[in-house]
């Protein structure tokens, strides 16, 4: 209801998650290097292809909802998720979510 959508409506969800992404990226590269800028950077650009893509390639009728998996501890990723959603004429959330440490471990 809250997307403007008669209640029989389709809903596709699209999970893409940066660190996902990131692991994929820096194991095709040098294996046990650790942080890797690039690797960073490609994983980034990656995620935003596929939140396009989702939005593009959506069937007539139905709705998507991309849920982008990331921290975005700095202010300019959120401008970046932010920019790419009113690319795709989409809404844009930004969720924050309080955990003990333990719990966000899981």
């Amino acid at each position: 209801r809250a997307l403007g959508l008669p209640d029989d409506a389709a809903v596709q969800v699209v999970h893409v998650s940066y660190d996902d992404l990131e692991l994929i990226e820096r194991a095709s590269r040098v294996p046990g290097c650790g942080f890797d800028a690039a690797a960073w950077r490609s994983a980034r650009e990656e995620a935003a292809r596929r939140a396009r893509a989702a939005f593009a390639e959506r069937p007539e009728g139905h709705a998507v909802v991309v849920i982008l998996d990331d921290n975005m501890q700095y202010r300019s990723m959120r401008k970046q998720a932010c920019r790419l959603a009113r690319a795709c004429d989409a809404a844009f959330v930004h969720v924050h979510v309080h955990a003990p440490l333990a719990v966000a471990l899981e």
